[in-house]
């Protein structure tokens, strides 16, 4: 079963990012790629500067979840946040069952002495498609 955990997450998701400072909601893909039986490598772009972490995945009730490494670049350190999931501490992301969606939450701190707080969840493509389509329907239902 180890082996399919890293297979299951392996996906491009669609989705919205929010970040502190930001007063909006920014639509984006995060991809997610197998690096082998227990990690991923998750990849994003904000605001022009691309982002990349590796997460060690595991299997549990609430779906593949991820510790995310910390991470040092010349620009900045990413660490990942918990909280998301009650009495899970030490889980910053995942794929979560319940909600049948993709999320993460990081924080990072640039050596340039500004800090971000980054939130994202999304979906698999073709989920996302067929939930804009069906927000189109409604919106379309109520101002007719």
């Amino acid at each position: 079963m180890e082996s399919n955990i890293t297979s299951k997450l392996s996906e491009t998701y669609n989705g919205n990012l929010v970040y502190n400072g930001s007063r909006s909601i920014i639509n984006t893909e995060v991809g997610v790629t197998r690096l082998n039986n227990i990690l991923v490598k998750v990849q994003f772009e904000l605001d022009e500067v691309n982002y990349t972490f590796r997460a060690l995945v595991s299997d549990q009730q609430e779906g593949c979840l991820m510790i995310i490494q910390d991470r040092v670049t010349q620009n900045h350190i990413l660490k990942g946040v918990s909280g998301f999931i009650n009495d899970k501490p030490n889980i910053h992301g995942g794929l979560i069952s319940r909600l049948n969606s993709f999320y993460f939450h990081i924080h990072i701190q640039n050596f340039n002495g500004d800090q971000e707080d980054i939130y994202f969840i999304g979906k698999d493509p073709l989920e996302y498609k067929r939930l804009k389509l069906a927000r189109s329907k409604s919106l379309l239902a109520i101002s007719e």
